[in-house]
């Protein structure tokens, strides 16, 4: 009969567990990469464009319907509806406004006078959804993502201290 000591099992079982996460791990560490540099990769969204600051902010009312006025007469190719906006981001700070869709695609308008400045796709929300893993429905966020995060954890730990007990028996 064998017995095992608890380093011999503690790095059996990080050698496992390393080699089971392996891939969700890649993915993670990848996504959340690109998260880091998104504001320095032109594809993932698009740049703010250089926008005369509003001295004084006015209280203004948003109207939608001339929000996707001027986004439709600005584009007639691609006209967007009401069903499609995701998300208004208003910065009256800097004179913008923001329009997002559900298919991650950004509008960016001035606020005065109102009128379409630039637009593109915002890949960086996709990726966030995708770190996240909001983009495949809290099933899988709860029971695939959150486990590989704990288990993720605990393989830095096991591994944190397998280095240090190798360190400390090397200095005995």
């Amino acid at each position: 009969m064998r017995v095992f000591s608890s380093q011999v099992l503690l790095r059996k079982y990080h050698r496992w567990l390393g080699g089971v996460l392996a891939l969700p791990g890649l993915f993670l560490f990848v996504s959340g990469l690109i998260l880091q540099l998104r504001n320095h990769i032109p594809w993932l969204q698009p740049t703010l464009p250089d926008q005369p600051p509003v001295i004084s902010t006015p209280v203004f009312v948003v109207d939608e319907t001339k929000l996707l006025e001027t986004i439709n007469l600005s584009l007639p190719k691609a006209p967007i509806l009401h069903t499609d906006i995701n998300q208004i981001d208003i910065r009256p700070h800097k004179n913008l406004i923001r329009v997002r869709t559900k298919k991650y695609f950004e509008y960016q308008l001035s606020i005065n006078p109102l009128k379409l400045l630039n637009h593109g796709p915002k890949y960086s929300t996709l990726v966030l959804s995708l770190h996240s893993g909001e983009y495949f429905g809290s099933a899988i966020k709860y029971f695939l993502f959150l486990p590989v995060s704990f288990l993720l954890l605990g393989l830095w730990i096991s591994g944190v201290w397998l280095l240090l007990s190798v360190r400390r028996t090397a200095s005995l």
